[in-house]
């Protein structure tokens, strides 16, 4: 064949690839590397092998599908996985997962003992958040009633906070009037007065946990469709309370799971808290930076519905934080390294990101040498085994509209994997 040069993004060059396509190969085949797709394959998506969901139900199933219109342009492809969230289903957990290293035959065989980094690309789109927004409306109240008379985005349900001038941080959605999701009345559980007719909108007042972006957890090697995420010593990536911005977490503990989780932030005396935290703890854009709010990732600058709901509006992200940017595809990089399985010696953990266009990675989460505690598991001895990408919710109520999450490029590798270069 002869040698490959570029030319302009997603135009064939020779060697019949784009350059898009040779970045791809780059780092799917590149030494250390123990599985790659571009879910594209023909048994990318063999059920058990490959998805899952509670239950094995089949509504959750048949949302999880291949698309083959939104992979990443320019390759050769076109695929992506895509995990559908209709309106008025709860979140339940429909996930695509594998094993992180295909030779791999017992559940005793996982990543400890050496640094594994896992990377992907993933897109998410302003619906999500919207979802969880539930609804933007225009309504007017008088006492115990709330009258809609358009609606603009998204579904209104009971339990649901309503937001807008006049209301306070708890008046909700008691119970259905005239309207049954849409325009009508609807009966909220505290008196507001009179509220003249302008803009609202509703949150979600479930227990949600923020959007997962992948779980490394467990993968039965002998019965994949009973495989669980869930294990001591898992490590979550997510949008934690949907503040639109990637962070993570890893389970606290040298014993089994306790139900207890610590996420990579730090706790750090600012000038607006004194009990503030770095939430992106690995975010720290010098001294030059305007003020603290620009130069680090703080708890006390989150912006939204209220401090109880988190952000519920992705353009108005907290200004130190590495955003996540909608409806455009991310990369994302892990790198666990577990040395001491039922202890936290040597242990470390890394997170980065690129927005598109990036060629290199904005560090955003760490856990230093020795802080990360690695609970031992009675089923999975040395460590995770496996990747799940899921759109999990926790304890989530239903979804406010139609959504989805979408997941590229997913490379496995025991060496570090490059940041794509080519877009």
């Amino acid at each position: 064949m002869p040698p490959i040069t570029f030319s302009n993004a997603g135009v064939p060059v020779k060697g019949g690839i784009t350059p898009q396509q040779a970045d791809w190969i780059a780092r799917s085949t590149a030494v250390g590397v123990t599985f790659a797709t571009d879910f594209s394959g023909p048994h990318d998506f063999d059920n058990p092998t490959h998805t899952t969901a509670n239950g094995n139900s089949a509504p959750l199933l048949a949302r999880i599908v291949k698309d083959v219109t939104d992979g990443i342009p320019g390759t050769k492809a076109g695929c992506c996985l895509k995990i559908n969230w209709p309106a008025g289903d709860p979140d339940g957990s429909p996930a695509w997962f594998g094993l992180l290293n295909p030779t791999w035959t017992l559940q005793s065989q996982g990543i400890a003992g050496a640094p594994f980094y896992i990377q992907f690309r993933s897109k998410i789109p302003l619906s999500r958040y919207q979802s969880y927004q539930c609804a933007t409306f225009t309504a007017s109240a008088s006492g115990t009633v709330l009258t809609i008379s358009s609606m603009t985005t998204g579904t209104i349900y009971t339990g649901q906070v309503v937001l807008g001038t006049g209301f306070g941080s708890t008046v909700r959605i008691a119970s259905f009037g005239t309207g049954s999701g849409g325009t009508g009345t609807y009966n909220l559980d505290n008196n507001v007065g009179t509220v003249a007719s302008g803009p609202m909108s509703t949150v979600r007042t479930d227990s949600s946990g923020g959007f997962k972006l992948c779980i490394v957890g467990g993968y039965n090697n002998s019965n994949p469709i009973s495989s669980q995420s869930d294990i001591a010593n898992e490590i979550v990536a997510l949008d934690s309370n949907y503040r639109a911005y990637p962070t993570a977490y890893g389970h606290t503990g040298t014993s089994s799971w306790d139900g207890h989780y610590d996420i990579f932030q730090d706790p750090f005396s600012s000038v607006y808290s004194s009990t503030d935290f770095k939430q992106q703890n690995a975010i720290d854009r010098g001294p030059g930076s305007p003020d603290q709010a620009h130069r680090y990732c703080l708890y006390s600058q989150e912006i939204g519905a209220n401090a109880a709901t988190g952000l519920s509006d992705p353009t108005l992200h907290n200004v130190g934080a590495f955003p996540i940017i909608t409806d455009t595809w991310m990369t994302y990089l892990l790198r666990i390294n577990y040395q001491t399985v039922g202890g936290q010696t040597g242990n470390e953990f890394d997170m980065w990101c690129a927005q598109w266009g990036d060629t290199s990675y904005t560090k955003i989460a760490t856990a230093p040498t020795g802080t990360l505690p690695c609970p031992a598991d009675a089923t999975y001895t040395n460590g995770p085994n496996g990747i799940y990408l899921i759109g999990y919710d926790t304890n989530a109520a239903a979804s406010g509209q139609d959504t989805y999450q979408k997941w590229a490029q997913l490379i496995c590798s025991t060496s570090n994997i490059p940041c794509p270069q080519a877009y």
